[in-house]
């Protein structure tokens, strides 16, 4: 039996086995036969009453996948979209196309086709030529009906600022953008902000817990999150999911959506190894180190694109097995919207000698605000009128409270809680002096800090820890180095730019040379454009490129 519709022209398809004529056909008024393949029956799984949410878009499909099945009466699933017909004529049956006079429209937009697919329905129906054309059909709409979901294991927007800045990216290019995280204090369950739909899940996070009862949150959060995320693709069918680490087997979540032809992308904030190293050094917590490896390992294998924050750590990736065009760098770069200079960066040193410090991001042992604090003690005769901001919250926070007490710095030290990232920069600007004071362990070594990026946009001068990481974008002439984990290098410095104010402003002006090269003005297009391409590919292999890769040029 032949079809004469285009692009299924000279292929014969024979009828399934068993399935009689009267079956498949009904008469109408004219003694025509028609498809009933337009009706529900329970072989095509859900009714359309279910099946069919008024208010959703539906993807554009050519009228010769609908007649395809149509015609051959596929009970894979319920497609009530325009059906064609067959149609009894001198030279045997003959199928219509749904826009000629014969057909019979019975039109609803195919909801369960947006849930099952078309990709993995495609490709087990529909031979590549024809899912080819289908693509091309589709591909002018990609752009404007892209459906991206962000799954973080954190709060949203104060927790991941590189979140919040990917997500308003996204959704400033017309794309639809939801957020699955974890609920904060005072915060809705439900909300919309800046373009972006947040869905908290009623979990909060502990960061004080053991290695063992981190896991099983981690593990809550992944079922939840799985949960939301199913229901949500169910209604929305997304092109992109985004999984946020850590964890990296939260990917998981996402077997729903990639089974359905979604992509999925690992961005890994934090290599999870070295995380887990640096953080649980316990030997009770060593064997479970083989267990992080290897998730790690999947978690890259089942994601279809995995980004990263550096270099270095993408040449790790690629190290532990990451095909190198899969892998990709986008740095946590400064949120050029937020983080401007308004003028020439000034230096700031009062008349009456007061030295204002200011360190701002996540408070934790691996980032050396205890050093920090120590050599504020050790300064306190040579500059009576120092001043130390901290900012931020961490596991971290209730030592080193305790730490300012002991040494009596309560009137040298000030700790605030997490500042939304709008109000920072008058912050850090009214600062004369940024500290990155990390220690060097086998996390922070490759570890590129975001604040430190932050303040060479806002003009403001650092002293760093000389990490590789660091060293491989800095050089002596935009910041100032210590060793790292050396309290006594640490005050000397800060003590050496308090007393030459010359060096103090020529780092104001040298440390802007990273936003010349670096800026997420450039990253964020190049972000927005991987993101398009693997939503126009989510059901065609198609090789992929590098686009984000930003070789690391030693300064």
């Amino acid at each position: 039996m032949e079809s004469f519709e285009p692009g299924l022209a000279g292929r014969k398809f024979s009828r399934s086995k068993g399935m009689a004529p009267s079956n498949d056909r009904q008469r109408d008024r004219s003694g025509e036969s028609q498809d009933r393949t337009g009706l529900w029956s329970a072989l095509y799984g859900l009714p359309p009453f279910i099946s069919h949410r008024p208010g959703v878009k539906a993807y554009v499909h050519p009228a010769a996948l609908s007649d395809w099945r149509s015609r051959f009466n596929c009970r894979l699933f319920f497609c009530p979209a325009a059906r064609a017909r067959t149609v009894a004529g001198p030279g045997g049956n003959r199928l219509c196309p749904p826009n000629s006079e014969k057909a019979v429209d019975r039109t609803t937009p195919g909801a369960l086709r947006r849930l099952y697919g078309p990709n993995i329905i495609d490709h087990i129906l529909i031979k590549r030529p024809m899912l080819e054309r289908y693509r091309e059909q589709t591909q002018e709409t990609a752009r404007s009906a892209i459906h991206h979901c962000m799954v973080v294991h954190n709060s949203y927007p104060l927790g991941e600022p590189r979140v919040q800045r990917e997500a308003e990216t996204l959704a400033a290019d017309n794309c639809d953008v939801d957020v699955i995280c974890l609920h904060h204090a005072n915060e809705p369950s439900f909300e919309r902000i800046s373009g972006v739909t947040i869905y908290r899940l009623p979990f909060r996070r502990n960061k004080n817990r053991g290695v063992v009862m981190q896991l099983f949150e981690y593990l809550i959060f992944f079922a939840l999150a799985f949960a939301k995320l199913t229901i949500l693709h169910w209604r929305r069918h997304y092109h992109i999911v985004q999984v946020h680490n850590l964890p990296d087997f939260l990917v998981f979540a996402t077997l729903i959506p990639k089974l359905t032809g979604s992509r999925i992308i690992l961005d890994l904030h934090d290599l999870m190894p070295e995380f887990f190293a640096g953080r649980f050094s316990s030997s009770r917590a060593r064997w479970l180190l083989g267990l992080v490896v290897w998730q790690e390992k999947l978690s890259c294998r089942f994601a279809d694109h995995v980004i990263t924050v550096s270099e270095h750590w993408r040449q790790t990736l690629i190290r532990r097995g990451v095909p190198a065009h899969k892998c990709s760098v986008l740095m946590n770069l400064a949120d050029h919207r937020i983080f401007r200079q308004s003028g020439d960066a000034p230096v700031r040193l009062n008349p009456n000698g007061q030295f204002h410090l200011i360190y701002h991001g996540t408070i934790t042992y691996r980032y050396g605000l205890d050093l920090l604090v120590k050599a504020i003690d050790l300064l306190k005769p040579e500059i009576p009128a120092i001043k130390l901001s901290l900012i931020g919250g961490g596991e971290y926070v209730k030592h080193l409270r305790q730490m300012v007490q002991n040494l009596q710095l309560d009137q040298q030290v000030q700790m605030s809680g997490i500042i939304p990232a709008e109000k920072l920069p008058p912050v850090i600007t009214a600062a004369d002096l940024a500290v990155v004071p990390y220690r060097n362990d086998i996390f922070t070594k490759e570890l590129l800090p975001t604040k430190l990026m932050e303040y060479a946009a806002l003009g403001v001068p650092a002293v760093v820890s000389r990490t590789p990481a660091i060293a491989a974008y800095f050089d002596e002439t935009m910041v100032q180095f210590f060793t790292p984990g050396e309290v006594n290098e640490l005050a000397a410095s800060i003590l050496d730019l308090y007393r030459n104010p010359a060096r103090l402003a020529a780092l104001a002006v040298n440390i802007q040379k990273f936003n010349q090269r670096y800026s997420w003005a450039n990253q964020g297009p190049e972000y927005v454009q991987l993101v398009q391409r693997l939503a126009k590919i989510s059901a065609v292999d198609m090789p992929e490129t590098n686009e984000l890769r930003q070789p690391v040029q030693n300064q």
